[in-house]
């Protein structure tokens, strides 16, 4: 007869289901159980083969086709749900420590850093420290287009990897795809090294969608560029016109650099099996300002975004305003929630609809 050993540990309980619910954020409704419903690839692949019994083969071949879609790109991120209530304000302590554990990137001190609008302002500047690369230059794009400014980029960098400078650029397969062969010829006749990330092979079918949408520009390891902007001529100008793009880049200096430097390592390492290594890339970490920087990274390999993170705990820890600029507001349900309860904490909430997304609890 066997018997039953008891466990000498204390047995613990889930919390309390109401407790669980009054914690949770974004419970999806209806809308997102469908939503849900629609990427479950599995269950059009059973209607699929159900009617190929039936006899119908032209429906059946279409279920099939929309359930390998859906096998391909449906979202596969952990969304947080729990946690999101909203404990100290932004400019508080426990907001910059929590920033740091939430994402498990370090502040760097003693950094310069410039805000450049549209192209006017960041192009020269970017075409500028690419002129005094002394050992290295390093950039990954989603986007690289044929045009005048990417013939600019292209012979500047060339000038300088004639001239012994280390030049590696890491390009989005299907982003830089219509970068055009004078580009390409240019950048190879110059010696500059080109890496295109995640080809579309069998191989990657999988994770075809998977897209290097980084914007990075790194020189010697101590002056950085990043921003929403690629190489385009749609970026050029200051955006007074519908043909030229509205955007901004920042402008690193310092210790702060590394961290962009450390991405582009990343990739670039996934890409070619190249290690980028040495003082070139990685120098010491000199003073150039007074500013901290963080360096947040996001990946299309992560299932839980520490972009998405960052961006949870800033509008939780909102008091007075929020402001969204970006081209792509598609929030998740969580989102929305915290975004309304930051509302709430203020006053009623406006949004405008523009070239830009406003919240402005006010």
């Amino acid at each position: 007869m066997q018997h039953r050993r008891r466990s000498l540990l204390p047995r613990t309980s889930p919390p309390p289901a109401a407790d669980r619910t009054r914690r949770e954020k974004g419970r999806p409704g209806w809308l997102g159980f469908f939503r849900k419903l629609f990427w479950t690839w599995w269950l059009w692949l059973v209607v699929g083969v159900g009617l190929e019994a039936g006899d119908h083969g032209n429906a059946a071949v279409v279920f099939a086709s929309v359930a390998f879609f859906c096998y391909l790109v449906a979202p596969r991120e952990h969304i947080p749900r729990y946690g999101l209530d909203s404990k100290f304000a932004v400019h508080s302590h426990e907001f910059l420590t929590s920033i740091v554990g939430a994402t498990g990137v370090p502040f760097l001190q003693n950094n310069k850093v410039t805000v450049l609008n549209n192209g006017d302002e960041f192009y020269p500047a970017m075409l500028e420290a690419i002129a005094n690369a002394k050992k290295t230059i390093t950039m990954e794009t989603y986007i690289y287009w044929a045009g005048q400014i990417g013939r600019q980029f292209a012979l500047a960098m060339a000038d300088r990897a004639r001239a012994g400078v280390s030049v590696k650029l890491l390009l989005d397969a299907i982003g830089s795809a219509t970068i055009g062969k004078e580009i390409l010829q240019i950048l190879k006749e110059g010696g500059c090294e080109i890496a295109w990330y995640n080809r579309i092979w069998l191989r990657t079918m999988g994770h075809f969608n998977h897209r290097n949408h980084r914007k990075s520009l790194i020189v010697d390891g101590r002056v950085a560029f990043t921003g929403g902007a690629g190489i385009g001529d749609q970026w050029n100008g200051d955006a007074r016109t519908k043909k030229h793009w509205h955007d901004i880049q920042v402008h690193v200096e310092g210790p702060g650099a590394i961290g962009l430097q450390a991405g582009f390592a990343q990739n670039w390492l996934e890409t070619t099996g190249e290690l980028v290594s040495g003082p070139g890339y990685f120098p010491p970490p000199d003073a150039a300002g007074t500013i901290s920087t963080q360096t947040i990274l996001s990946s299309p390999r992560s299932a839980s975004s520490a972009v998405r993170i960052m961006y949870y705990l800033s509008i939780m820890s909102a008091r007075k305003t929020i402001y969204i600029a970006n081209p792509y507001f598609i929030p998740d349900d969580s989102a929305v929630q915290i975004l309304v309860e930051a509302s709430q904490r203020g006053q009623p909430a406006g949004c405008r609809r523009k070239s830009y997304g406003r919240w402005d609890p006010q």
